[in-house]
């Protein structure tokens, strides 16, 4: 009730004629908006969700780095993450990750230092921008944050088939959920007023999760595990 209260500017009262005539509307009486949803100071706190979205973004982000880190150091043999990939293959998945390495950031610089979102004109869409947004980034982030240690259940103290069949569900599951949410964040990209730059970087940031990290990158790593 008080939202609405903000949103629908406060009515002038009528004057009573001093000639006693009949009561006629003032044209200085003000009209209630049509939609005060649609009207921009009746938008959420755009700052506040903003706010949300860094705080995400640099939890999560760190945890992943995090993780790295430690699977780094606890996997004897950091080159068993590769499985049995090959040289060619390699060269391709590394210009993918450093592309995902470049796209994302310049997809999250594009959306903290542009202005309110708002969706396309003609997309429909009854979820607020920033939800849509938040709520892939934690979907991408957290489940980034599960797939080193689950590998380094795997390959450490050193590799295991057992630890694998164990964990093989688990590390399918994180990557497939990671992807996911740099899809739903990409979508949400395109669907906005945003720049060019950010919508590649994301795009190929949830073509990389999906194809490769999702798709290829389980193949050779089983192979490599079981060998």
């Amino acid at each position: 009730q008080a939202f609405f209260l903000h949103c629908i500017p406060p009515l002038r009262p009528a004057v009573m004629p001093s000639d006693g005539s009949a009561l006629t509307p003032s044209a200085d009486i003000e009209t209630p908006r049509e939609s005060p949803l649609l009207d921009d100071q009746c938008a959420p706190n755009d700052g506040r969700q903003k706010l949300i979205f860094i705080i995400i973004n640099g939890i999560l982000g760190a945890g992943v780095l995090g993780s790295y880190v430690a699977g780094f150091i606890m996997i004897p043999d950091v080159t068993l993450l590769w499985g049995n990939i090959s040289d060619a293959m390699m060269y391709v998945y590394i210009v993918s990750i450093l592309g995902a390495t470049v796209g994302y950031p310049l997809a999250f610089f594009g959306v903290v230092m542009g202005g309110p979102l708002k969706w396309r004109p003609g997309f429909r869409c009854q979820i607020d921008p920033w939800m849509w947004l938040t709520t892939g980034v934690f979907l991408f982030l957290s489940c980034s944050c599960l797939w080193m240690p689950l590998c380094t259940a795997v390959l450490a103290p050193e590799k295991s088939a057992a630890s694998y069949n164990r964990y093989a569900h688990a590390i399918s599951l994180a990557l497939f959920g990671a992807g996911t949410g740099a899809a739903i964040f990409a979508s949400g990209l395109w669907a906005l007023d945003m720049g060019m730059a950010a919508r590649i970087g994301a795009t190929w940031t949830a073509l990389h999760c999906l194809l490769g990290d999702a798709t290829l990158w389980p193949v050779y790593f089983a192979a490599g595990v079981l060998e």
